[in-house]
């Protein structure tokens, strides 16, 4: 009972560090990239246990293990060169034309509103002049190898409207030629440090075994829960096909809009309300209030001390090498809520779905850590009009659960008190008197107790 208790508390103190290390880890990319964000995501590899004592995540991918250590400046032009898409004429030149799209919120060359507020105004097909571009304050660069752009990133930015079966969608496009005869400074890639983020991993992870395993286990709920969030979404988003599956009731046009929403749009998950604009729309999550259980005599919970030989209650038998300070629990009553925040009425009930799925996703892993009961609840939320400077949209779901905090008692050491026997005390070492209580022999003394 004893090995088999610990076994299980090793496993799962190792998956919980997994399961933060691929946080964390997904995390640090959608912080730090942008264009190449989601690739290197796709790269994270889910979390593998080999056996009760061991696991690993890996990197997977040429390209996102060079975003992870780095490289040098390149020529981008030698690459283009090879091109199944390039145009040679008769005297040996070549030239290609790349489109770069533009979009209108995510992490990924996302237009300023000024360019957004005009750019949504034009005919399908319609270009946004260099003059206008200019009267908006963009203008051509000049890149680190000192080449003069000819143009602004956002000069002749067209837009294009698609037509769904059931809706319209528009999307902005720009184009650039490279060719032969560009200048040998265009198109210089200026190399990359590397991401490096698998130290800021291992640091999370290692922090988070020894947390699940160590001697204070007070479970910090609203980023377990942020956590979970994350790695929901980033599931949906890398098995899109199978989303019709997850949701039911939902029109046809709102399935092909929450898929949009998985891969088009970033969701960040803050612990904090958003301050800035290009948060939105995000998901929130907080403490909503924690009370403790209050127990009867008799009641409470027992001391627990988990690096010692669980399934023996007895502390006189444990070694004095393992947990040195008394240790209590107490049971918390807890409500975490997650908000939903958008500009838009029909995106923030397409987040709430997708948040109950996140949540609903990981429940029997919630249960499996020690989280007790999680139920759910939710619902509208009033409108924040003020807050920010467009208006609000809001929807929680609220998580009840019940959990056990543990902690040390100041400095009070295990067998050292005054109403504790030292540890490995037997019936041996101690007198019981006629009288009705009994005292301890102490290098040939007797102590009263």
């Amino acid at each position: 009972m004893k090995n088999s208790n610990l076994d299980m508390e090793v496993s799962n103190a190792i998956r919980t560090a997994l399961i933060v290390a691929r946080s964390t880890w997904i995390e640090e990319a959608q912080n730090n990239l942008k264009s190449t964000r989601e690739e290197y995501i796709a790269g994270i590899s889910d979390v593998y246990l080999e056996d009760i004592n061991s696991g690993y995540i890996e990197l997977r991918g040429k390209l996102p293990v060079m975003i992870e250590e780095g490289f040098a400046s390149f020529d981008m032009k030698e690459g283009f060169s090879k091109s199944a898409k390039k145009i040679k004429g008769k005297s040996g030149r070549w030239y290609l034309t790349i489109p770069f799209r533009h979009y209108t919120s995510g992490v990924k060359n996302v237009m300023p509103r000024k360019i957004l507020n005009v750019a949504k105004k034009l005919k399908s097909g319609g270009i946004l002049r260099d003059a206008v571009v200019r009267d908006l304050g963009y203008y051509p660069e000049t890149s680190f190898t000192g080449y003069q752009h000819k143009n602004s990133k956002y000069d002749g930015l067209r837009r294009v409207v698609k037509q769904y079966e059931n809706s319209k969608r528009g999307t902005y496009m720009t184009f650039r030629r490279v060719g032969s005869k560009s200048d040998p400074r265009a198109f210089i890639h200026p190399g990359y440090k590397g991401l490096n983020a698998i130290e800021e991993v291992s640091r999370k992870a290692e922090k988070a075994f020894y947390d699940a395993i160590g001697d204070w286990m007070i479970p910090v709920l609203d980023l377990l829960i942020k956590d979970l969030m994350k790695e929901g979404i980033e599931h949906l988003r890398q098995n899109i096909d199978k989303v019709d599956r997850y949701f039911s009731h939902l029109p046809e046009k709102n399935m092909e809009d929450i898929k949009f929403i998985l891969e088009n749009i970033n969701i960040p998950v803050l612990s904090g309300f958003p301050r800035e604009e290009n948060k939105i729309p995000c998901l929130v999550v907080m403490v909503a209030g924690e009370d403790e259980v209050p127990y009867g005599l008799g009641d409470g919970i027992d001391e627990r001390y988990l690096e010692q030989g669980l399934g023996d209650d007895n502390y006189l038998n444990w070694s004095p090498d393992g947990s040195k300070y008394i240790q209590e629990n107490i049971q918390m009553n807890a409500q975490i809520r997650i908000e939903v925040w958008s500009d838009n009425a029909v995106i923030t009930s397409l987040l709430y779905a997708i948040t109950k799925y996140c949540f609903l996703r990981a429940k029997t892993r919630l249960v499996q850590q020690g989280i007790l009961t999680p139920t759910l609840g939710g619902g509208d939320l009033e409108p924040v009009p003020e807050y920010l400077s467009f208006f609000i949209y809001r929807k929680a779901l609220t998580i009840n659960l019940e959990y056990t905090a543990s902690y040390h008692v100041e400095d009070y050491v295990i067998g050292k008190e005054d109403d504790q026997f030292e540890l490995g005390t037997t019936i041996d070492d101690i007198d019981f008197e006629s009288f009705g209580y009994y005292k301890e022999k102490e290098n040939g003394r007797k102590k009263e107790w």
